[in-house]
Parts: C-alpha cells; structure tokens; sequence
C-alpha cells in the first residue's frame, strides 16, 4: 500500500486542506481562496477520496499526523 503525503495534492488542494484542517466551513474556506463552495467540496471529496477516509476527523489526524501543520 503507496503512503500519501501532502506533496501529493495539487497546490490547490494543500491550500483547501489546510484551512480544513484547521476547522474551518467550506463556506469559509470557499470566501478565503475566492471559491465556490461548491468548489471547495470537489477539492474535499478528492483529498478524502486520495486518503482513503471517510470522516472529518479521520482526514483531520491524518493531515495532523503528517506534518503538524507547517506545510
């Protein structure tokens, strides 16, 4: 099984990611990078789709776990 790091996800993503990780809304996240909310939903499905996760919380530790958010 190939381990994912954030190097992994388009820029856009890490930048999604990110804000996400840190708690923030879609809603927010959408506003913060000039997105749709909509938008910001497809870059989530996709990060939790190349994790293999399936909740918030589980994303959320992975993405913790990798590098305590300095990225």
């Amino acid at each position: 099984m190939t381990t994912l790091t954030l190097a992994d996800l388009t820029p856009r993503q890490r930048d999604v990611a990110d804000l996400y990780r840190q708690g923030f809304s879609a809603k927010y996240i959408a506003e913060r990078l000039h997105l749709s909310k909509r938008t910001v939903e497809t870059h989530m499905w996709h990060i939790y789709a190349k994790y293999n996760v399936h909740s918030r919380d589980a994303l959320i530790e992975t993405l913790r776990g990798e590098h305590d958010g300095d990225y």
